[in-house]
């Protein structure tokens, strides 16, 4: 699982409805996505929670989620993980921290080819604007983009965030992809 494909389509894909319009939205498809299995309501482009975001829905996506969640008794940590993704991208920083904190792996080692924790703490750093912190995860998984292809992907991500930082996540994700909203244009 890798982070900058579904954040791509989420910043290119937006088509930008109002919050009642996604509540609507939400409320019409909410039965069938929870019907879903986990492999078309979490892994598969243009269905489940991702066809919601698409509509430019991210606040609303990141409550489908954790309805599927509970309604399905779900354990994917990529479930938590892209909840985390979509607060954050609603400028949610709170309900974002707390979603990646859980997505992240207590049993990864401290060797293992694929740098998860690296990838989650550096969105943790970017919520919490910890500049240091932020590099530290950064060159972790840098150094680390040879063992595994998944680490020079999260790399290079952040590494398209990075001049952004000081904009915090969610004007930094629209920055770095290229979207913009008012709001940002006027930052």
């Amino acid at each position: 699982m890798t982070a900058p494909p579904l954040l791509v389509l989420f910043m290119t894909s937006s088509i930008g409805f109002s919050a009642a319009e996604c509540d609507i939205i939400l409320e019409d498809y909410r039965a069938e996505a929870l019907q879903l299995d986990y492999q078309e309501f979490d892994q598969t482009q243009g269905s489940g929670f991702r066809w919601l975001a698409e509509q430019g829905c991210t606040s609303q996506a990141a409550d489908l989620i954790e309805e599927y969640i509970a309604a399905n008794n779900s354990t994917q940590r990529s479930l938590i993980w892209h909840v985390a993704q979509l607060r954050g991208e609603s400028g949610n920083t709170n309900a974002a921290l707390q979603a990646a904190r859980q997505s992240l792996d207590p049993m990864e080692a401290s060797d293992a080819l694929f740098r998860w924790n690296a990838h989650v703490r550096a969105y943790i750093a970017i919520l919490e604007q910890d500049r240091d912190a932020f590099h530290q995860n950064l060159e972790e998984l840098k150094a680390s983009k040879d063992e595994h292809r998944g680490n020079g992907m999260n790399a290079s991500m952040w590494e398209n965030i990075e001049p952004y930082f000081d904009l915090g996540y969610a004007h930094a994700l629209r920055a770095a992809y290229g979207k913009q909203t008012e709001e940002d244009e006027k930052l």
